[in-house]
């Protein structure tokens, strides 16, 4: 079995004919990232995105699809540099952008249990939406700020919205202080 151990801003790159697998034989599970073509895996910058965007959508009312502002991650990752718009759409474009296979661990609501068939999904798809456009008046209308030119409406896939993000609970908002 490889193991991959990621440290803080430093990602691991997905090197031609490696093996993403992890399997254990004991219970014959399988969990398997894919990045797009040139990519890396998300990392730890991409898990606390992910983590903001599961209190904004629980703050929210647990909405499946949702529009958020790169401003609006700043504040919930309590990022006090100039330089995040760049890294938040970056990870957020590289989350989407992820493809996540499961067999035998991830669990169904539905089922109430593991689903035992392999599973093949992203996390979430994205679409920017630019509010320079006529067409977006009505987003450009619910936001406040002249500053922010684009948003992005997120839309949770269905195997992470019934059976994840609908039980996620944050603890500590501690966690999210990105250096």
């Amino acid at each position: 079995m490889m193991e991959r151990r990621v440290r803080r801003k430093s990602h691991a790159r997905c090197g031609a004919g490696e093996n993403l697998e992890i399997t254990s034989k004991s219970y014959l599970s399988l969990f398997k990232v894919t990045p797009s073509a040139g990519d890396y895996i998300p990392g730890d910058g991409e898990e606390k995105i992910f983590i903001a965007l599961m209190q904004i959508m629980k703050e929210r009312g647990m909405p499946k699809k949702f529009v958020v502002s790169l401003n609006d991650l700043r504040i919930k990752l309590k990022i006090e540099t100039n330089d995040y718009a760049k890294r938040i759409k970056k990870s957020l474009t590289r989350l989407a952008m992820t493809n996540y296979a499961f067999k035998n661990t991830l669990y169904s609501s539905d089922k109430k249990g593991v689903f035992g068939e392999e599973i093949i999904t992203t996390m979430f798809s994205m679409r920017t939406i630019t509010l320079s456009l006529p067409e977006n008046k009505r987003y450009k209308a619910e936001i406040n700020d002249d500053r922010v030119k684009e948003i992005y409406e997120i839309s949770i896939s269905d195997h992470f919205y019934k059976n994840s993000a609908t039980r996620f609970v944050i603890k500590s908002y501690d966690m999210l202080k990105v250096a």
